[in-house]
């Protein structure tokens, strides 16, 4: 592969995946109107604030992915954690 190729194969995919998650946004935000709205429809939440929150869904989504990067390898899944955890201390400085 050459480089010009090289540098375009990037691109290509740090596109797609500002796409890809783009589409998540819009699905868990769609999830979250739909789920206040199906609770509202059916009597089951009388009050204004959300059922469930764009957060919870979030946190939904990040477990689900953290159980598919480990696929219940111990190593890996303290790496991931690891990972995770010195990300967080970054975004707290």
């Amino acid at each position: 592969m050459t480089h010009h190729q090289e540098e375009q194969l990037c691109e290509l995919l740090d596109n797609k995946q500002k796409e890809l998650l783009t589409a998540i946004d819009k699905q868990l935000s769609a999830c979250c109107d739909l789920l206040d709205r199906t609770a509202r429809d059916t009597h089951l939440h009388n009050a204004q604030d959300t059922v469930v929150s764009l957060s919870y869904l979030y946190a939904v989504l990040h477990q689900h992915c953290f159980e598919q990067l480990h696929q219940g390898d111990p190593e890996i899944s303290r790496i991931v954690a690891n990972n995770q955890s010195a990300l967080a201390e970054e975004l707290n400085k």
